[in-house]
């Protein structure tokens, strides 16, 4: 591998390794009672509404970590992630969410949006392949 691919693929790594522990901090949020009405956002009327987004979150955090590790070896896991940002965002904004969650929602949106555009964009440098390519593990 060359030095121009070596940081590509050492740049991508680095922001997905930053993005999976910030999401790490904020899977905070669903572990500790209070923490989420302290940002607006109504605690639902079972434990089971917090504790299973809390569990996907982790799988998904987790995988993001692991692809970090191998970027050639498993970027559609960051891809799919990507795609599943840009619908939740969707979600977010066709479902005002904003108005039902609180705005803590919408935030949250727009940086999961910001995350990934930019995911897609190091990973797809990173490999020199089209997003569409990565996406199927082509």
């Amino acid at each position: 591998m060359n030095s121009s691919k070596n940081k590509r693929v050492s740049t991508a790594s680095t922001f997905l390794k930053v993005v999976a522990a910030i999401n790490g901090s904020v899977l905070v949020i669903f572990l500790i009672p209070g923490v989420m009405e302290s940002l607006g956002v109504q605690e639902p009327y079972s434990t089971f509404w917090r504790e299973l987004p809390l569990l996907l979150a982790i799988y998904a955090n987790l995988t993001l970590w692991i692809s970090a590790l191998d970027i050639e070896k498993f970027a559609i896991i960051p891809m799919w992630n990507s795609v599943l940002r840009f619908t939740f965002t969707i979600f977010c904004f066709a479902k005002g969410y904003g108005d039902t969650v609180g705005s803590f929602a919408v935030q949250l949106a727009i940086a999961d949006l910001v995350i990934g555009i930019i995911t897609i964009v190091l990973v797809q440098r990173a490999l020199n392949k089209p997003f569409l390519s990565i996406l199927l593990n082509r």
